[in-house]
């Protein structure tokens, strides 16, 4: 199952995409500690491409996909000035508060992946696995 939306870049829709990605993770039965990693990479991952896009000056809405199964998949497509994925392993560097966040991000889910969009901006993907049944 997949959800999509498209939102304004209006910080008060944070909650709104935290609150899906973490229904949609319960109906993917994480757990609740993965719920909560969950709630706030994708606050992470959602407020730095509201940033991106205000600091391109893009009107248009952000993309966001939610898909379940045995995993969740959070997909937010925006088209700011982009994002490579590189700045992230780049070492000695001070990071800057949108690299800072994709940082907390990697450290929560299992999976992060960065990629430019044709046209400008980058599809950010978290993906997160149930664990293992004890």
């Amino acid at each position: 199952m997949t959800v999509a939306l498209e939102i304004p870049t209006d910080d008060r829709f944070v909650g709104l995409v935290r609150h899906l990605a973490a229904q949609a993770a319960r109906r993917a039965e994480l757990s609740e500690e993965q719920i909560d990693d969950i709630r706030v990479a994708v606050s992470e991952v959602v407020a730095n491409a509201f940033a991106a896009q205000r600091r391109a000056g893009a009107a248009d809405p952000v993309r966001v996909e939610i898909g379940i199964d045995h995993e969740i998949r959070v997909a937010v497509l925006d088209r700011g000035d982009g994002v490579d994925m590189a700045v992230l392993d780049l070492p000695g560097t001070e990071p800057d508060e949108p690299t800072l966040g994709l940082l907390i991000t990697r450290a929560l889910v299992d999976d992060l992946r960065i990629e430019r969009r044709e046209g400008g901006g980058s599809e950010v993907c978290l993906i997160m696995a149930r664990e293992p049944s004890a």
